[in-house]
């Protein structure tokens, strides 16, 4: 039995899986939106944020000290990679888990990102190109030259709402990276994170949220437009009540779409396939 924890800029996710006969069964899953990257403007971590993650985090450290598990896998990505007060993050965490935490690198959380992704498709992981939408950066992730190869982009859901960035320059920085990687054959898009399984989840009427009720749904580019225009159309409140939609993600959901609407016509995407499979599942791979 393994677990770990991604601390994401907008929320935390935990994973529990036991390998029996050679398969890999998930025990437990869960989220808690913390919103700890709401202070990217000012470059640093606020307490709040900070509180709040470290209440989530201490609370599932002792539920899995009483499952057998002594130790577990934390890490974290974009909020704390680009976090002034890292260091003191770091220090706190050690305090209150006892467990040191390791920060990815953006190419570290698209590769892990990317093998677990792919991991969940019978797909040639070759021909595929993984998009990561966080709450604080974007990852690509495919092959060039026949080696695994990224792209770390500083434009998240959570960033975007923080930054009140404009859609323009968002597309012109990210097509200014994009146009640095040159991608072998791509015959397979693949979408990770909070964004596209929300996406996904309101496309499908998905009421109680499974790994089986959003994996492998297909979504194209005319039922994104679509979706985004819905939303859109609703206050705040109404998002909210709307099937499907996570309440602390509501107030964040259209940036992440705009992100992903920009992915679809840059890269002139057919269609992108959701997986649940993600950063998770390629960590614990690893372990």
């Amino acid at each position: 039995m393994k677990a770990a924890i991604d601390i994401g800029s907008n929320s935390l996710r935990l994973l529990i899986t036991e390998e029996v006969a050679g398969k890999v069964n998930v025990l437990r899953q869960e989220v808690k939106e913390t919103r700890l990257g709401e202070g990217f403007r000012e470059g640093e971590l606020t307490s709040a944020s900070i509180a709040r993650t470290l209440d989530v985090l201490a609370r599932w450290k002792q539920e899995l000290l009483a499952m057998g598990l002594a130790h577990s896998v934390i890490f974290a990505t974009s909020a704390v990679r680009d976090a002034a007060n890292q260091d003191e993050f770091v220090r706190l965490i050690k305090n209150r888990t006892d467990e040191d935490l390791r920060i990815l690198s953006g190419e570290e959380e698209a590769w892990y990102s990317f093998t677990g992704a792919v991991g969940g498709f019978a797909f040639a992981k070759e021909n595929c190109l993984l998009i990561d939408i966080g709450g604080g950066s974007t990852e690509l992730a495919g092959f060039e030259n026949g080696k695994l190869a990224a792209i770390s982009m500083p434009f998240g859901a959570v960033r975007w709402k923080v930054m009140a960035n404009r859609r323009f320059d968002v597309k012109r920085a990210m097509a200014k990276q994009i146009t640095l990687r040159h991608f072998d054959r791509i015959d397979h898009f693949i979408g990770v994170g909070g964004t596209v399984t929300t996406a996904a989840a309101v496309l499908g009427d998905v009421a109680t949220y499974t790994r089986e009720a959003v994996h492998g749904r297909a979504i194209d580019y005319q039922m994104l437009q679509e979706l985004k225009g819905r939303l859109s159309a609703m206050t705040l409140e109404e998002r909210k009540q709307v099937t499907g939609m996570p309440e602390a993600r509501a107030d964040i959901i259209l940036y992440g779409l705009e992100i992903l609407e920009i992915l679809f016509e840059l890269l002139h995407i057919p269609q992108l396939y959701v997986s649940d499979w993600g950063i998770l599942d390629g960590i614990l791979t690893d372990q």
